[in-house]
């Protein structure tokens, strides 16, 4: 496993989500998946389709670009939470 491989929530994206998820049905957060597509008007495969896209988009720049990874001359920033004000959500 490359180091980058391990990051819970820049490599692994769709791992991350799934445990947010989990968390949120086991009461650990306020709120449910529910409201989030409701307030961001998406479906639940819409929201689905967002991570893959992120995940998909994420691991093939790591791995196409590995020099990067962990690099502290090249950042690289994802910032993947859920929450109001932190979801930008395309218009048109």
């Amino acid at each position: 496993m490359k180091k980058y491989e391990a990051w819970w929530n820049t490599y692994q994206v769709k791992a991350h989500f799934d445990q947010i998820e989990w968390l949120v049905g086991a009461g650990a957060f306020p709120g449910s998946y529910d409201d989030l597509y409701e307030w961001s008007n998406i479906t639940k495969r819409g929201f689905e389709d967002e991570i893959d896209f992120v995940h998909n988009t994420l691991q093939d720049y790591y791995d196409e670009n590995p020099m990067f990874a962990g690099n502290k001359n090249k950042g690289v920033l994802c910032h993947n939470d859920p929450h109001r004000g932190n979801i930008m959500i395309g218009e048109g």
